[in-house]
């Protein structure tokens, strides 16, 4: 009974282990004693105590005992009693009997379960006959308790060591809960709120206590809002693992808000459950929609210049930032085109007015394609006439024989589509076309501004179409001294243009000649 009660006495197995050597060696008087426990995945016997008869752990040269025994012992699981080891006929093949001089050797197994766990080893190197087979019948008996005992201790180990692992586990996991940046609601059977991440606290503007072990609709009523009901009867169901829905809300604290919903079963919990993923995606549905808000503005914007500019041009320049859609301008090197049809107002007078609108339109239709074709800026309509410039809003290296072209192509385009106009509206524009700085720019007013060019030579170009022939295209001084290598002209000397005091040179564009 009292050996019951020290055995169990402790749980813990190096505790243990040592107070099972103590006894042993006191009831039995033994010199040393030594206890073995077999590694249950190696199968190999550990030495994990030895005693001496102070209570004292022994190492070193006193550490040696005759493995042959205890092998033999673990082995068999049968017991080994010698009266005196080094003159007994079992043991004479051992050689470690005769090396340590060994005498009086009693080894017991441990047995659970009928299965060999360990062994208890006592010796006296000095002493012959030192135990008796009393002693063997005490240590067997003595082995059998100290194997449940020791069974026990390991248990309890395993068992705190599963704990400590489960708690770190929990631990760990409840930081990574607590880290996750998306909200994480988790909804028992029941179908009240079992865990709220601190994301999910923040993101839906309720502290954890208030959420926790509410009724779902309760807690968050926002969730009647479809199609989110039926989502939710669909994972209860189990007709869907996971589903994934876009939803706003309106949220005390918070206005309106933008959510991603992901629901999903709750794996492993008794009776099922449900979790509820919950990213915050104002501020992306805001900014996608200030872009598409933008998107939209911008194509209305380009439609418009489109009206006035050639496709690539209006393109990039509804691409600019909306400061440049600010009133004012800046100066800049222009070459300004001004087209106007002649004899048109003549007819005017003998032609009905829708007539007069279809052929004006085609007349002036031809002009812009040919305009646009050079990338050119329509600047306005003034009535049968054209307003264009190049270089601007977007550079031009080339200004000045894109404008060229374009008022050859203008005059081309004229002439080829004579065939198809009765012989009274077969008619011809007058070009001017001057180069300069200009102020460009955005002018008018707040509510209605115009992208237009003002300066000089706006002016002398309007005043050179006025002095052109039909079919005529005038081009100023500065503009030929630019590209006087590359044209054919004809001089018409000095001509006075209206406004004026002075006298300019103005020179008739006949073509481009060609590369050499």
């Amino acid at each position: 009974m009292h050996v019951s009660e020290l055995l169990n006495s402790t749980l813990h197995l190096d505790q243990l282990l040592e107070l099972i050597m103590d006894i042993v060696i006191e009831a039995l008087e033994a010199e040393r004693g030594f206890l073995m426990l077999v590694n249950p995945e190696t199968g190999q016997l550990n030495f994990p105590v030895a005693r001496n008869l102070d209570r004292q752990n022994i190492a070193g040269p006193e550490f040696e005992i005759s493995r042959s025994v205890v092998n033999r012992v673990a082995r068999t699981g049968e017991p080994v009693l010698t009266l005196n080891a080094e003159e007994d006929e079992r043991f004479q093949a051992y050689q470690s009997i005769l090396d340590y001089h060994l005498r009086s050797i009693l080894c017991v197994p441990l047995k659970l379960k009928g299965q060999v766990t360990g062994a208890i080893y006592i010796d006296n190197r000095l002493k012959a006959g030192a135990f008796s087979n009393e002693d063997l019948d005490f240590l067997t008996s003595f082995a059998n308790l100290a194997a449940v005992a020791i069974e026990n201790a390991r248990l309890f180990n395993r068992l705190q060591s599963n704990l400590a692992e489960t708690s770190r586990l929990k631990s760990l996991m409840d930081n990574i809960f607590a880290s996750i940046a998306s909200g994480v609601v988790t909804v028992g059977p029941h179908g009240r709120i079992t865990m709220v991440n601190r994301a999910a606290s923040q993101l839906l503007g309720q502290p954890r206590e208030a959420l926790l072990d509410k009724p779902l609709e309760e807690a968050l009523p926002w969730l009647v809002i479809e199609p989110i009901p039926d989502a939710l009867l669909q994972i209860v169901r189990g007709e869907k693992d996971v589903i994934t829905l876009p939803f706003s809300a309106h949220l005390p604290g918070r206005g309106q808000v933008h959510f991603k919903l992901t629901l999903s079963r709750l794996r492993g919990a008794t009776g099922g459950g449900i979790v509820l993923a919950i990213e915050d995606q104002t501020l992306e549905t805001l900014l996608q929609q200030d872009r598409e808000r933008e998107a939209r503005a911008r194509e209305q914007l380009q439609a418009m210049l489109q009206r006035y500019l050639s496709p690539s041009v209006a393109q990039k320049l509804a691409a600019m930032p909306a400061s440049a859609l600010t009133l004012g301008g800046e100066r800049q090197e222009i070459t300004v085109l001004f087209a106007d049809l002649r004899g048109f107002s003549t007819l005017v007078e003998q032609t009905p007015p829708e007539e007069m609108v279809h052929v004006l339109n085609r007349y002036l239709g031809l002009a812009v394609d040919a305009i646009f074709a050079e990338e050119g800026t329509l600047d306005k309509f003034l009535g049968d006439a054209i307003l264009a410039f190049f270089n601007a809003p977007v550079r031009q290296p080339d200004h000045l024989m894109r404008a060229l072209r374009a008022a050859l192509a203008i005059q081309e385009k004229v002439r080829r589509s004579w065939d198809t106009f009765p012989e009274p509206f077969r008619l011809q524009f007058g070009i001017g076309i001057s180069a300069g700085e200009a102020i460009v720019g955005h002018i008018g007013t707040e509510d209605r501004m115009d992208f237009t060019a003002v300066g000089d030579c706006v002016n002398v170009a309007e005043r050179l179409q006025e002095v052109a022939e039909p079919g005529q295209i005038l081009v100023s001084h500065a503009v030929y001294e630019q590209v006087k290598d590359v044209v054919d002209v004809r001089s018409v000397q000095s001509v006075t243009l209206r406004g004026r005091q002075t006298r300019i040179l103005a020179y008739e564009l006949l073509g481009l000649r060609r590369p050499k």
